[in-house]
């Protein structure tokens, strides 16, 4: 199947760079659809909330694949999208059930149905999210090794400089004295060299 697509041959990087940008766009809809829908009863709130955890999630997932590629932050957007998967799939039942409102001729309190077709269509956009949080997981759980390689060179430089340097790391928990005794060994063993 990833044959098919080209997916073998193609950059992880590149794929996940596409399903952010999908979700991202899916989420803009889902919160122009928002604004739409915004005078139904009860719901301005928790709809207006997911939209935006649903537009900051494809901007934090960005950020991390780029500039902040740890095991924590990589297995965070793993649960947050696990997360958002389900928020979309209630999303998608709740606006679906809501598609099919009887309009009434009488006023009922907490009660609206102004706007059908929008409301399917947060049911498709809510659909859809579902469907590229999803896939999202998945390819990040595959590619996490990809991202996080660029993780390994950075770690693997920062203990080349570690070893080269003329200071002595000492653990947060030693005491101050023990460092600067250490230090003092130090250099005496320095200047003994020297001379």
């Amino acid at each position: 199947m990833a044959m098919l697509f080209g997916l073998a041959t193609a950059n992880p990087l590149v794929i996940l760079n596409w399903c952010v940008y999908g979700q991202l766009c899916l989420s803009i809809l889902f919160l122009i659809l928002g604004f739409v829908v915004a005078n139904t009863a009860n719901e301005t709130v928790p709809l207006f909330t997911s939209a935006s955890v649903f537009i900051s999630f494809p901007l934090w997932s960005y950020y991390v694949i780029h500039r902040l590629p740890t095991h924590v932050t990589v297995g965070a957007s793993l649960g947050a999208g696990l997360l958002l998967v389900f928020i979309s799939l209630q999303n998608a039942m709740f606006w679906g059930s809501l598609s099919v409102c009887q309009k009434v001729n009488y006023s009922i309190k907490q009660y609206s149905c102004n706007s059908k077709v929008t409301y399917r269509g947060l049911c498709i956009v809510s659909i859809l999210l579902v469907l590229a949080h999803l896939v999202f997981v998945v390819l990040l759980a595959q590619f996490r090794l990809a991202v996080l390689k660029d993780l390994e060179e950075y770690e693997q430089i920062f203990e080349e400089d570690r070893e080269a340097s003329e200071y002595v790391f000492v653990p947060a928990a030693a005491s101050s004295a023990t460092a600067t005794q250490q230090q003092q060994q130090q250099h005496k063993e320095q200047a003994s060299v020297d001379l």
